[in-house]
């Protein structure tokens, strides 16, 4: 019944994607012995992938449910910081920081380089640190507004004594690109700045 190799191709095609049309079929004893051994041959070439590739699915969607389980459960945080050429930490070994007992550095990313930090990896300018933190369930939020200037701000090019704020609200930190600014009395406000304000009204609304 196969007239050429591509009656062939036709045949095994349209038998293992559909119930087979019965146009072309083999006829001979050995033929659909071949037939048989070639059918299971190709049903376990599309079910061997597809149960590999379901199996990682599967074990990769359960491994983000159980990180997401986890970061839950523990209620964990992480802070990224980016080390200036003059912080203290510049130069120092992890285990001389002196971080919180409750904190830990988990990684350090230097250019593309991802570093597992030990207590003898040295910190450099231009690092950024990644810090985990267990959240304390018993204190309350703080209460902070993040503003971000631009050009039609009332505070762009206002010191931070002149600007008009309720007694109760404090600029605590300006971000200024890659810096973090300690803010003073003489300290410009510019476009582009981001504000941070801690509100104690609200953190005693929250309260």
């Amino acid at each position: 019944m196969f007239k050429n190799a591509f009656s062939g191709i036709w045949w095994s095609a349209s038998t293992l994607l559909t119930i087979g049309y019965g146009d072309i079929y083999p006829v001979t004893i050995m033929g659909k012995i071949f037939a048989i051994i070639i059918a299971f041959l190709g049903v376990g070439m599309v079910a061997i992938p597809t149960g590999i590739i379901s199996a990682g699915f599967v074990e990769q969607f359960q491994r983000l449910k159980d990180i997401g389980e986890f970061a839950e459960e523990e209620n964990i945080h992480f802070i990224r910081i980016m080390l200036q050429g003059d912080d203290s930490w510049c130069g120092r070994k992890v285990s001389d920081l002196g971080i919180p007992k409750d904190m830990m550095a988990v990684a350090v990313q230097r250019g593309n380089e991802t570093i597992i930090p030990r207590g003898d990896t040295v910190l450099c300018a231009g690092d950024i640190v990644v810090l985990c933190a267990e959240k304390t369930k018993e204190l309350q939020p703080v209460a902070i507004k993040e503003i971000v200037i631009n050009e039609g701000h009332s505070w762009n090019n206002t010191a931070v004594r002149n600007i008009d704020i309720s007694r109760q609200s404090y600029i605590y930190v300006v971000r200024r690109g890659n810096k973090t600014l300690i803010p003073s009395g003489d300290l410009v406000i510019k476009a582009g700045d981001v504000v941070l304000l801690y509100d104690k009204h609200l953190h005693n609304e929250n309260i």
